[in-house]
């Protein structure tokens, strides 16, 4: 990876905008590949994980009220936890490689809102994960420490 993100400023004509260098094209050429290639496996992940909630809907056993309440738990939150950032990275590809295309300036800005809004969107979801986490420990060690008392 290159040092200089951008061409020397001092060699541009007054009429010029700034341009990215050679390398450093090919880095956000590169990082459209990986977020586009990430993102379509975060929507595998996802279709898969709906199927494995919806499968024993259909299958008619006894426990739909228990597949209704797993889907409702862990299958929608965990679909909205996959597809959000897949989406995300969806926009951030197609950002990424309009700066790759020698777009100058004017793709410099929507490239960086959503490398911003991305990376926000995952810091809050960790630490609502986090959140969530935590509860449910407490709430097993509360469980447990209760149900020992009571033997």
């Amino acid at each position: 990876m290159s040092q200089e993100i951008f061409s020397n400023p001092e060699t541009l004509p007054a009429d010029e905008e700034l341009q990215p260098a050679r390398e450093t094209l090919a880095d956000l050429a590169a990082l459209a590949f990986w977020q586009r290639l990430v993102s379509v496996v975060l929507f595998i992940v996802a279709g898969l994980l709906l199927v494995a909630l919806v499968f024993p809907l259909f299958v008619g056993n006894e426990a739909i009220g228990d597949s209704l309440v797993g889907l409702a738990c862990v299958g929608l939150p965990g679909t909205v936890l996959y597809v959000l950032p897949a989406v995300m990275l969806v926009r951030g590809a197609k950002a990424s490689a309009d700066l790759a295309a020698g777009r100058g300036s004017y793709a410099l800005l929507p490239f960086l809102d959503s490398q911003r809004s991305f990376w926000k969107t995952l810091g809050i979801l960790c630490a609502v994960m986090f959140v969530l986490w935590l509860g449910m420990m407490v709430i097993a060690v509360v469980g447990l420490t209760f149900s020992m008392s009571r033997m």
